[in-house]
């Protein structure tokens, strides 16, 4: 066993009723999975795990900053723009499954050959270690950065069991953009990042993402609706949600976004 497997079973994990994980693929390596993971949360302090910031006393109110939106929304600028700033709090844990799978060494080894076989193969994988962090991170109380599309059902299950369950404050940023914006994107990226995903599941996400909007409304003590169709990364706020009120500040924009969860 691995000294990250050996601390990982030291650990502490919270227990989600929504909480499924992929299996396990011929692919996947344990070892390097929990290498994956204790780096993730011991990021400060790998080698003495102890003394790591994943440790310090859990925060009050505990808090998910979600980014969320379809593939190429503009996710990860927007959490970088959060970061820069120091508009997130003080060592929050990361959930990012496509950081996950460009940490996979088989991963790496498969999209330098082709791009979009690579992804389709590793996704499972990576989406499994990234889910298997989840529980120690709400088990410690640690505030929580969420990057997904927002997509799945589970996403939804897994914050509403959040602030259900464990209390969470839940602060939700979500991206939109045209499709078309994304496919670009997405085509862009993965000529720099060997990393693609195909055509019809990036259409297929960002509907979906429209279609659970109103269950995000719901769940989120604030939520901000962006859209990034500027050809650089430049998200405008449409509207804002929170327990005061809404503000839609772009409304025909707000009523595009929200038509994209009846697209064919």
């Amino acid at each position: 066993m691995s000294i990250a497997s050996e601390h990982l079973l030291q650990l502490h994990r919270a227990e989600f009723d929504s909480l499924a994980l992929p299996e396990v693929s011929k692919h996947f390596n344990r070892e390097e999975a929990d290498a994956i993971i204790a780096n993730l949360l011991f990021h400060d302090s790998v080698l003495n795990p102890a003394r790591s910031t994943f440790f310090l006393p859990p925060s009050n109110p505990a808090t998910v900053v979600v980014f969320g939106g379809g593939v190429a929304a503009g996710k990860d600028y927007l959490y970088h723009q959060f970061l820069r700033t120091n508009q997130l709090p003080a060592h929050a844990i990361l959930h990012d499954p496509d950081l996950v799978m460009g940490m996979l060494s088989g991963f790496q080894k498969d999209a330098a050959k082709d791009p979009a076989a690579a992804f389709l193969k590793w996704e499972s994988d990576a989406l499994r270690i990234a889910l298997e962090i989840l529980p120690f991170v709400i088990a410690q109380k640690r505030d929580l950065v969420y990057l997904r599309t927002l997509s799945s059902p589970f996403c939804i299950g897994f914050l509403k069991e959040c602030t259900e369950r464990y209390g969470y404050l839940i602060q939700t940023h979500l991206l939109t953009c045209d499709v078309e914006r994304a496919l670009a994107r997405a085509h862009a990226r993965a000529k720099k990042e060997k990393r693609e995903v195909p055509e019809s599941e990036i259409m297929k996400r960002h509907q979906k993402v429209s279609g659970n909007f109103s269950l995000l409304r719901e769940l989120s003590d604030s939520l901000v609706l962006w859209e990034n169709n500027a050809e650089g990364d430049h998200p405008e706020q449409i509207a804002r949600f929170d327990c005061s009120g809404e503000d839609i500040v772009a409304p025909k924009r707000y009523e595009a976004f929200l038509s994209k969860a009846h697209s064919p």
